[in-house]
């Protein structure tokens, strides 16, 4: 007898996207379904309409069957109507809450559901670390894209015999970085994707401020063309009750805390509901394959090793979601096996 097991198709599958790197969202979560063999329905966020038609109209031009490939529009209402509409596979990336939801509603349908979520990534930096080497690492998993980045180092935990030293050349880049618009080739850091965020920005950084957190740099808006601009911002002497350390922080805004131990040290990277990325610091790879297993989060970043790559699973623990993108692993997430035993 012979056993051959096929991977087939799911069906339909309702894909959200975020306003937040719009590309290569599309490109993470349509490309690998298609290539799967699933119907797509696309949704992109109501922030990027453009984006969206854009991509309608390249697909139109592409040659694929009628059916295969089709775009509704709209906010959080059209959304909820697609999925619950007549599909057999959810594919969602965006906020925790809303993901939360999304998995009900496919838990009632009985259906999967993909889902890359938030996170609050820690960065560890150990007293063998070497800042000079990894400061424009540091700075640009926390800054670069105004901070609006699920994976980015949003949590920074640094042996207290390195906190000066760290503290002043973040302090020292921020200064030196540009902040304006966008279409500005010298520009580095561009404002957030709307009012609502910036409001949301600085309702955090109020509360920390509130509590007994330190300005070391930031902590304001900036007046630039009537845009929601937000000064890159490093806060310290944290406590753990602050918004700041226990939600996710879509803005260009740090907190710092330091530690005396390694067991501190993952305890602390550790102290989050979310698990997507992680970030360690150390010339020890003795110590930085250590820890880096510790942590509860599906990625971890050595150093200045980056570990986006199309091959590599990207998805996280606990509340950053459920599933992976990209590679064998993505592929694997979005079809169903089915045995064939046939005889010789």
């Amino acid at each position: 007898m012979q056993h051959t097991a096929y991977r087939e198709p799911i069906g339909v599958s309702a894909n959200i996207a975020p306003w937040n790197f719009p590309c290569s969202n599309f490109v993470w979560s349509i490309g690998q379904s298609l290539v799967s063999g699933n119907v797509v329905i696309y949704k992109s966020s109501e922030e990027v309409p453009l984006f969206g038609k854009l991509i309608e109209e390249i697909f139109n031009q592409s040659g694929l069957p009628e059916g295969v490939f089709s775009e509704v529009y709209g906010d959080g209402e059209v959304g909820n109507i697609l999925v619950n509409g007549n599909i057999d596979l959810i594919c969602f990336t965006g906020s925790t809450n809303t993901g939360k939801y999304l998995y009900k509603v496919a838990s009632e349908k009985f259906i999967k559901a993909f889902l890359e979520l938030g996170g609050s990534a820690p960065g560890i930096i150990f007293e063998d670390a070497d800042i000079d080497r990894t400061i424009d690492s540091i700075f640009g998993n926390r800054f670069l894209f105004s901070g609006q980045i699920c994976d980015g180092l949003k949590r920074l935990i640094v042996h207290e015999s390195k906190k000066d030293e760290v503290i002043t050349k973040l302090v020292e880049k921020v200064n030196n970085t540009k902040v304006g618009d966008s279409l500005d080739e010298s520009t580095e850091i561009g404002p957030l994707v709307s009012e609502k965020q910036l409001l949301a920005l600085e309702k955090q950084v109020d509360d920390a401020i509130k509590k007994g957190a330190k300005v070391e740099v930031g902590g304001e808006r900036l007046n630039i063309n009537g845009g929601f601009f937000y000064k890159p911002t490093v806060l310290t002497n944290i406590s753990f009750d602050m918004n700041v350390w226990e939600d996710e922080v879509f803005g260009p805004v740090l907190p710092v805390v330091t530690f005396k131990t390694e067991e501190e040290a993952i305890k602390l990277g550790n102290d989050t509901k979310y698990g997507l990325g992680g970030f360690v610091f150390t010339e020890d790879k003795e110590k930085a394959k250590r820890v880096a297993l510790a942590l509860k989060t599906g990625m971890v970043q050595v150093n200045n090793a980056i570990y986006l790559k199309p091959s590599s699973p990207f998805g996280g623990y606990k509340e950053s979601g459920i599933g992976r993108e990209h590679g064998k692993f993505g592929f694997l997430d979005l079809t169903q096996v089915k045995v064939v035993a046939e005889e010789k």
